[in-house]
């Protein structure tokens, strides 16, 4: 086991107040409170608030405090947040069966392992600090799922490819390097990572399904070699401003940016033939967007719940506007749909209550179900109107 020294240690009040504690290898928790009393100036409300865990790894006792809660006396309800620890267990995954792991606070994985098998690390609640040597070369499916307090990751240049679920769930995670030897980011690999608000990925071209999903602070994201933005994508990022697509980007998947409620703009790519499901859905402050003329289809819910969204062009490329496919764009005034369209979808206009509508030869039928779509006129009908 190696050990990781720390000689002091700051602890940041809510009201600003910056306070520096002395510590040493092998702190007792006891001495720890000691130091720690001077924050408030009732012992028992401290000693109430503070754990005391024991974690034994290889007979080694790690002195360990994860959190520790205490009140400032210039404000009724600030706190102390205490991260400390004093020692880093080096230990590869392939050892970890029958060892009690889900304390583990501090991991170095030592160079003579290749890959990080999966399930290694999984729900390991405390674990926050992570070594990772160049050794390694793969991480596998659900390795470090639900580390909800891992703070730091530098993936090594040997890797290659982070697996389904890698980081999935690792709440607290707010740096996160992926070098350029990743090309690949298996389903939700990063799905749930809260916390994390920039992220750069120079030469992932696959991303699976559901990858940043949920990551509700990420802010900024390069991705300049993806070829496909998949299903659920982005879902839920919903503090995503904007994002450039690719050029060499073919599909935009179902329910791509669902959610994305702090997306202002996006400009699709001529390479996108096709806007599926729910690609926009719900995305409420995007105010304009541009649609190429290489599309031929707008799916169901495709922009429904965009109430930011003022005026659209519809490209004359496309023939067919699915279901509610603009289902409450309250702020749609006007929207000018070509003659290359043939089908629109039921209630694809419902709740677009400023809308000029601007339809091609199309008739308007009632479709049984309380809605209305909007067909091509029978042949011989469409002669007699002329």
């Amino acid at each position: 086991m190696a050990i990781m020294a720390m000689n002091e240690l700051s602890v940041e009040l809510i009201s600003g107040r910056v306070c520096t504690v002395e510590v040493f290898p092998q702190m007792k928790i006891t001495e720890l409170q000691e130091k720690l009393k001077a924050f408030h100036p009732s012992k028992d409300e401290l000693t109430r608030r503070l754990s005391d865990p024991e974690i034994v790894v290889d007979g080694e006792k790690l002195v360990a405090l994860e959190h520790a809660m205490v009140e400032d006396s210039l404000s009724d309800h600030a706190k102390v947040q205490v991260v400390f620890v004093n020692a880093t267990v080096e230990c590869a995954s392939k050892e970890l069966s029958g060892r009690k792991v889900k304390d583990l606070r501090g991991v170095r994985i030592p160079d003579t392992e290749t890959r990080i098998r999966p399930f290694a690390f999984e729900g390991c609640r405390y674990l926050f600090h992570l070594e990772i040597p160049e050794s390694v070369t793969e991480i596998g499916h659900h390795a470090f799922r639900d580390c909800s307090s891992l703070l730091s990751v530098n993936i090594p240049k040997s890797v290659t490819k982070l697996a389904d679920y890698a980081f999935a769930g690792c709440s607290s995670l707010t740096n996160l390097t992926i070098p350029e030897s990743v090309t690949e980011l298996g389903y939700r690999a990063l799905n749930g990572c809260s916390s994390l608000t920039s992220l750069t990925l120079p030469s992932v071209t696959h991303l699976g399904y559901d990858v940043f999903s949920g990551c509700s602070s990420l802010t900024n994201l390069a991705i300049p070699s993806a070829t496909r933005i998949g299903f659920d994508l982005f879902s839920g990022c919903s503090s995503l401003t904007s994002l450039t697509i690719p050029n060499r980007a073919t599909g935009l998947g179902g329910r791509a940016f669902s959610g994305c409620s702090s997306l202002t703009s996006l400009t699709i790519p001529r390479s996108v033939t096709e806007i599926q499901n729910s690609t926009f859905a719900d995305c409420s402050s995007l105010t304009t967007l541009t649609i190429p003329s290489s599309v031929s289809s707008i799916g169901a819910d495709a922009f429904r719940g965009c109430i930011s969204l003022t005026t659209l062009t519809i490209p004359n490329s496309v023939t067919r506007i699915g279901d509610r496919a603009f289902d409450g764009c309250s702020s749609l005034v006007t929207l000018t749909i070509p003659d290359s369209v043939r089908n629109i979808g039921v209630d694809a206009f419902r709740g677009c209550s400023l809308l000029d509508l601007r339809l091609p030869d199309l008739r308007k039928v009632r479709n049984g179900k309380g809605g209305y779509t909007y067909e091509p006129w029978p042949s011989a009908a469409k002669r007699r109107r002329r």
